[in-house]
């Protein structure tokens, strides 16, 4: 439904129907190496939610996942990770902010935990991340591998062109990424593909519980997504919406 001046994605369910179902918001376009930019106001938060914004590509992990922002039970702070196949480890001295808890991104061998790195900023997710007014996840993929930064909404580092949504940004004023993992072990193109952007909100315990997720909703101010060729930024799509998950005493 278009609200001016947003998009809002809320399921139409029956009282008596068995409530509601995971949600999953995907690109139909794909995209190799680019960089992605996320506003994001709200977050869902509570007990039974694992929400996720992330990408990956076709015939899974053949063309590998980047999960951006990650987690579960809106407890602990965000986790990005690489999930792949095998011959993909990130391992050595990394410049990042986060903490790395694994360094091999094969979900065979790491029962698809992949090369987690969490952050180490309170902010980042659930309820301080809510609380604090959200902030800007952002990502860059390209043939030198995949890096993550993440700025609370009011804080004092972050690059103008991120803060001001520009039309065309360079991360290499960004500082140091909340984690990198570099292509010196992890060759990026025989293990990541075109990918599909995804706003994902997966629930548990929904059904016995509907009044326990009225915050369990996404609020997107915007997205852009800036394609990357040979290093030259090309072109920007920038995609405004809000995302409502919420829940009545009948359904969730």
């Amino acid at each position: 439904m278009y609200s001016p001046p947003w998009f809002v994605f809320k399921p139409k369910l029956s009282a008596s129907g068995p409530g509601r179902d995971s949600f999953r918001l995907m690109s139909k376009k794909t995209y190799t190496n680019h960089v992605t930019v996320w506003n994001v106001r709200h977050m869902p938060r509570g007990c039974g939610t694992w929400p996720s914004l992330w990408e990956f590509g076709a015939n899974w992990p053949a063309q590998g996942e980047v999960d951006i922002m990650e987690g579960v039970n809106g407890h602990g702070t965000n986790q990005a990770t690489l999930h792949t196949t095998s011959g993909c480890t990130v391992g050595g001295s990394r410049s990042i902010t986060g903490t790395s808890v694994g360094t091999n991104c094969d979900v065979a061998a790491t029962g698809n935990a992949g090369c987690p790195v969490l952050d180490s900023s309170s902010k980042s997710f659930g309820e301080n991340f809510n609380s604090n007014g959200g902030g800007f996840f952002a990502m860059e993929r390209s043939s030198a591998g995949v890096k993550v930064w993440f700025w609370p909404r009011h804080a004092s580092n972050i690059p103008s062109d991120v803060l001001d949504g520009a039309t065309s940004v360079n991360t290499a004023n960004w500082g140091t990424p909340m984690t990198d993992f570099p292509s010196t072990s992890c060759d990026m193109a025989s293990h990541f593909g075109p990918h599909n952007i995804v706003i994902n909100l997966t629930f548990y315990h929904v059904n016995s519980n509907p009044g326990a997720f009225d915050w369990a909703y996404f609020d997107i101010a915007w997205l852009k997504i800036d394609w990357i060729i040979q290093g030259i930024a090309a072109s920007l799509l920038v995609i405004f919406l809000v995302m409502e998950c919420k829940c009545s005493m009948y359904w969730c």
